[in-house]
């Protein structure tokens, strides 16, 4: 036997968890990997025997997940990010430090990652499960000598909850908006929906008594004497309440598509938030898990669920550990469970943590990872609606979308749809990072401004030391740019859309000044995609790769001036059209394309100055 009796004990519950064993091979492996530090041969061979399948078959799947280490590692892992908002502010010199610094340290395992979700506190690592913002390579080091001398305590986190460990949670800071300033009830320039509890409970707005204190569950209330049709078809429906994850599909449309009288049907909520510099989420997650629960269960009750799962990305411990406490609460409560609130209906909900791929966040190989297999997308159609999760029709949806749906009942849909303007109704949380005063998350009106986001003082502050916006991102890493020419369009999901050609995505604006070498941010962000390809695709396989190189050698001086048309090329095999319209893709999902946009962005707005760039690398006689 590899586990201990502890954990033996805790892996026959969490296998009882799912309908079908496979599901928990992912959060068996984390807690062998807690127990072990790594996760050992033994340790598969045993998972194998817990839910029936070939120690081959679960070697296949962990193998597909970065956080899960195969080999011994140091009991303490560093992971640096030294994705496009930590970039910009000094990642890359704390991974070089620290790699330096430990590079002959048995006990210190650093790391070069992706995204944390920590972007408004750029630079950011994470020390095991903990994250640490704001560094610098001196104090980033600082952090890590505390932790070899026992000053303090790495977090682990077992499959069921979060073991003793990690600093306090009352004493860490809150994830998402910059410190006391914010922490207050006047909304400002903002327009607080979903934040509003963060603000006015910033200590413990994440405990039932907060929740309970400042409306938790009310909504919920009302949900339960309407009808199921009456919520969806009526309720959201009118509000106009279109998916917060990245796409933008209207939520009432979405549940509309499950077949009629097709029992059993599950609720999966995507909380694998990997999108770079996006990090509402994560806030979301950790500030205020009743609210989300709240939404689940009124979703849950609207499309005539009795099975709910929370996909929570591996690195949110501290997340994971608050919503299993809210769960248990929500439970005790009875606002979960049986008979909930003697309303009749039915639900239990299960927390499931991935492992580090950022893939998983597109909804088939969401569903796939929870079935216990490698994360890659699936073919559509079937869509999940029809065949989801165990092949039963299924609804993904994003955490925001959920956390929303309280304030619909409460407000009433129509009353909802009067906020933001068009078709992009209510409000948004957009995570704005990089060269702006105030990064962190704010909640806006659809409808506001880039440049009010970006310079109103309560809001981004404006660029730092009085430079110029030279380009921003929109909607995270998947979109194309703007440049500082566009400051005045509207946060519209369908202007920036059909106008200019960009997407509002998961909510994620990063800001870039002046000084800022745009073929670099396009070179991270193509290391990015390579990284996180799932394979499966070969014009998405190979592709971004090839993209990655091309665009490393622009941005580190070995570019030749015909490199653009290359990159353009190359981009057109993955996705004809992304730079010139229409648009098309080659790829199962959206990720192949997605590393195109920065291309694109290049080609259109940086031509001249990336061949620029490429002539002078070309006549210093650097090798091409």
């Amino acid at each position: 036997m590899t586990f201990t009796p502890t954990n033996r004990a805790k892996a026959t519950e969490i296998v009882g968890r799912y309908p079908r064993p496979k599901s928990a091979i992912l959060p068996l492996a984390h807690l062998a990997q807690d127990q072990d530090g790594w996760l050992t041969g033994d340790a598969m061979k045993e998972i194998a025997e817990l839910v029936g399948v070939t120690p081959a078959e679960v070697l296949g799947t962990c193998s597909f997940y970065t956080m899960l280490k195969r080999e011994p590692v140091g009991r303490l892992v560093v992971s640096v990010c030294t994705n496009v908002s930590c970039l910009v502010t000094g990642g890359p010199d704390v991974l070089a430090h620290l790699d330096a610094r430990y590079a002959d340290d048995d006990d210190v395992y650093v790391e070069e990652v992706e995204c944390l979700a920590a972007c408004g506190g750029a630079p950011a690592l994470q020390v095991n499960y903990e994250f640490h913002e704001n560094v610098t390579p001196e104090s980033a080091e600082g952090v890590v000598e505390q932790y070899k001398a026992g000053e303090l305590e790495p977090r682990t986190v077992s499959g069921t909850a979060a073991t003793e460990g990690g600093s306090p949670a009352s004493e860490r800071p809150p994830a998402g908006y910059p410190g006391p300033q914010r922490a207050s009830e006047e909304d400002g320039p903002e327009t607080r929906l979903i934040t509003k509890r963060l603000h006015a409970r910033p200590d413990d707005s994440w405990t039932i008594e907060a929740a309970l204190a400042t409306g938790a569950y009310d909504g919920l209330r009302t949900a339960l004497t309407m009808t199921p049709a009456a919520i969806g078809q009526e309720q959201v429906k009118a509000s106009g309440l279109r998916g917060r994850g990245g796409a933008g599909f209207p939520a009432a449309t979405k549940w509309s598509f499950l077949p009629e009288g097709s029992h059993p049907r599950y609720l999966v909520v995507n909380d694998d938030e990997g999108e770079p510099s996006t990090f509402k989420d994560r806030m979301l997650t950790e500030r205020d898990p009743h609210q989300l629960i709240e939404g689940i269960v009124i979703a849950a009750f609207a499309i005539e669920a009795h099975l709910a799962f929370i996909y929570v990305r591996g690195e949110f411990a501290l997340g994971y550990e608050r919503l299993e406490q809210a769960v248990k609460d929500a439970y005790a409560q009875g606002f979960l469970g049986e008979n909930i609130l003697g309303s009749g209906f039915d639900l239990a909900v299960v927390i499931h943590r991935g492992a580090g791929a950022y893939i998983c966040g597109e909804e088939t190989a969401l569903l796939e990872s929870l079935e216990g297999e490698r994360g890659m997308p699936r073919i559509r159609p079937p869509f999940p609606a029809i065949e989801g999760l165990y092949a039963k029709p299924t609804v993904v949806n994003n955490v925001e979308t959920l956390s929303t749906l309280p304030h619909i009942i409460a407000m009433g849909g129509a009353k909802y749809a009067e906020l933001g303007v068009g078709k992009s109704t209510g409000t948004r949380i957009f995570s704005l990072s990089g060269h702006v005063n105030r990064p962190g998350n704010y909640e806006v009106e659809l409808g506001t401004t880039f440049r009010e986001l970006i310079e109103a003082p309560d809001l981004g502050g404006g660029v730092p030391n009085g430079r110029e916006v030279k380009f921003l991102i929109p909607g995270g890493a998947s979109s194309q740019w703007l440049t500082g020419d566009h400051l005045d369009v509207p946060l519209d999901m369908d202007v920036v859309q059909q106008e200019y050609g960009v997407m509002l995505g998961s909510g994620a604006v990063m800001v870039f000044d002046d000084t800022t070498n745009p073929a670099l941010v396009a070179w991270r962000l193509a290391k990015f995609f390579a990284h996180e390809s799932c394979g499966k695709c070969t014009p998405c396989r190979e592709g971004t790769g090839w993209i990655e190189k091309v665009l490393y050698r622009i941005s580190h001086g070995l570019g030749r001036p015909e490199d653009l048309d290359l990159l353009v090329d190359v981009g057109d095999g993955i996705s004809p059209g992304v730079v010139n319209a229409p648009f098309t893709q080659t790829t199962i999902c959206p990720l192949g394309p997605s590393a195109v946009s920065a291309i694109a962005s290049l080609d259109k707005y940086f031509r001249d100055e990336v061949i620029a760039m490429c002539r002078v690398s070309t006549t210093a006689g650097v090798p091409a």
